[in-house]
């Protein structure tokens, strides 16, 4: 009935999706207005998928590389946005009847492994002709996905990649060190953390893992003035991250036999996460 409808009266039905996916970038925004959030808020990302679902409906050919683009910005959030992403553009290709459309919304779905989105992501990167900046972004997340696996070659090769197109990303050099911190590389895994401190001074992530290098190498002072930094700088970590940087730091202290501290430490990081004592040996 729907492709009938399209065949019949074509301007009719494209004004009509236009018009609807114009709404819902109103109700988007309103959604988000006062709070900020996007992907974090279940009514934008409703109003988000109606809005790309209709762009497609009315121009699958313009409609597509915005929402493969907005599919990278899925990928980045969740598991569950991706899903949806893949399945809204599968939707759009049954109801237009356009085989391109179906085709990407199957590819991705079958891209999709539990948690693990390198597929779908290697069928973005390698058939999506992706802007620079959501390149950047499916190039940072499949080398995250490749490292939650233990792939770290693979991870390292599109970090690789990430710096040479933006040699000032400073999560993609962090990740690099990461990568490297786990492979025993302490020296390169510190020079990539402190590159990446250079880029962005307030990178409190980078602080924390440079940290752990720091520690790695016996450099306890400078461990524990870099997990300091790092609370400083994002005192709102979820609560099991600031955990393990307390713990951390607790440990740095007790190495120096600063021991009132490292109790303290201890102390503030259990009540932060009980999980912490099991997972660093308290």
């Amino acid at each position: 009935m729907l492709r009938l409808q399209r065949a019949q009266a074509p301007s009719q039905w494209r004004s009509r999706h236009d018009a609807l996916a114009r709404a819902n970038a109103d109700w988007a925004a309103d959604a988000a207005a006062g709070t900020g959030q996007t992907w974090e808020n279940p009514g934008w990302v409703d109003h988000t998928r109606e809005r790309v679902y209709h762009l497609l409906c009315a121009d699958p050919v313009t409609g597509l590389p915005q929402a493969l683009a907005s599919a990278v910005q899925a990928a980045r959030h969740s598991t569950i946005r991706a899903r949806q992403w893949a399945g809204l553009i599968a939707d759009a290709g049954r109801d237009t009847g356009e085989p391109e459309l179906r085709d990407w919304g199957r590819r991705l779905s079958d891209g999709i492994h539990d948690s693990d989105l390198t597929g779908y992501l290697t069928r973005l990167i390698d058939g999506a002709e992706l802007d620079q900046a959501s390149l950047i972004i499916a190039l940072t997340e499949r080398g995250n996905g490749h490292r939650l696996a233990g792939r770290y070659d693979k991870a390292f090769d599109d970090l690789e990649r990430v710096t040479d197109i933006d040699p000032g990303n400073a999560p993609a050099v962090a990740s690099r060190g990461q990568i490297r911190y786990i492979m025993g590389r302490h020296d390169e895994a510190l020079a990539d953390f402190t590159c990446a401190i250079g880029m962005d001074p307030g990178y409190a992530w980078a602080f924390s893992n440079r940290g752990r290098v720091l520690w790695a190498l016996d450099r306890h002072d400078e461990a524990m003035a870099d997990f300091t930094r790092a609370i400083e700088l994002n005192p709102r970590y979820a609560r099991f991250l600031r955990a393990w940087i307390i713990a951390s730091r607790g440990q740095a202290y007790q190495a120096t036999g600063q021991h009132d501290k490292s109790r303290a430490d201890f102390t503030r990081a259990i009540e932060l996460d009980s999980e912490i004592a099991t997972m660093t040996n308290l």
